[in-house]
């Protein structure tokens, strides 16, 4: 896994294998929902999608701003809602 992954993607397959089932989905999620009696769907866990955004290289993922010095998540998502978001 270090010889062949960007550090980027062997971070992001830690957090999907780790945090995000045993924190994030069955906590936050499907025991709130439960609690609730609401039937709920995570959209951005549907597996081809995943697989897509697995294979993006990291430079689509997080973008780096030399003027603001800052790191934006989720770039390639930010840049196909934009037409349909407003900047609000």
């Amino acid at each position: 896994m270090a010889q062949k992954w960007h550090p980027l993607h062997s971070a992001q397959y830690l957090w999907n294998k780790t945090a995000l089932p045993n924190l994030l989905l069955t906590n936050l999620s499907d025991r709130t929902e439960m609690s609730h009696s609401i039937e709920g769907r995570v959209p951005f866990l549907d597996h081809p999608l995943m697989e897509y955004v697995n294979n993006l290289p990291p430079s689509m993922k997080i973008r780096y701003d030399p003027g603001t010095d800052t790191l934006t998540e989720k770039w390639v998502l930010r840049q196909a809602a934009r037409p349909f978001v407003t900047e609000e």
